[in-house]
């Protein structure tokens, strides 16, 4: 995040891959002078424990590990049923989680 910041330092949001890189993107940037969310929004990914315990507390996305699972199994049973393909895609439902 401190190279990001040094590249794009007019940057005003970041989805974070998971809510702990986003915890660790939000102590780098209020290290930089700059405000959580009104300076630079962050999302976090998972609605995982550390979105609970920073400060401001992270938007986070969650997603049903149940449903993902569910998904994989049914790609991969497509995938040795049938013929392969480059790729397959599955739609899960996610929900935003305002802390």
């Amino acid at each position: 995040m401190t190279e990001v910041l040094a590249r794009h330092p007019d940057i005003d949001g970041v989805l974070a891959a998971s809510d702990t890189t986003a915890a660790g993107a939000l102590q780098v940037v209020c290290a930089a002078g700059r405000c959580v969310p009104h300076d630079v929004a962050l999302i976090g990914l998972d609605d995982f424990s550390p979105a609970l315990c920073t400060k401001p507390r992270l938007t986070t996305v969650r997603q049903s590990l149940d449903a993902m699972g569910r998904a994989m199994i049914r790609l991969l049973q497509a995938d040795m049923e049938g013929p392969s393909v480059a790729y397959r895609r599955a739609m899960l439902r996610i929900r935003l989680v305002h802390s």
